[in-house]
């Protein structure tokens, strides 16, 4: 399993984002299909110590959002690999 990464974003709020677990995708899978990625990262990134909502996700400014989603699209991507070619 992939380790947890940290990120200071470009507002400096320390991000520590772990690696998705069956049960958040779960989770985000039951919002509408355009929240999936935000409720995601509620579910697996902390700020300054501190868990999300889906809404302070929302909420947040989308240049200090990308390097959490670019981890997390990283890690997803990866898990989507089979021997024969992408699921």
């Amino acid at each position: 399993m992939a380790e947890s990464v940290e990120v200071v974003l470009p507002n400096g709020v320390f991000a520590r984002i772990r690696p998705p677990l069956v049960r958040d995708v779960s989770l985000a899978s039951q919002f509408p299909p355009e929240q999936f990625m935000a409720a995601l990262i509620a579910c697996t990134v902390t700020l300054d110590g501190e868990r999300l909502t889906i809404e302070q996700v929302l909420d947040m400014e989308y240049g200090n959002l990308l390097p959490v989603y670019e981890v997390i699209a990283k890690w997803m991507k990866t898990a989507q690999k089979t021997k024969g070619g992408v699921a």
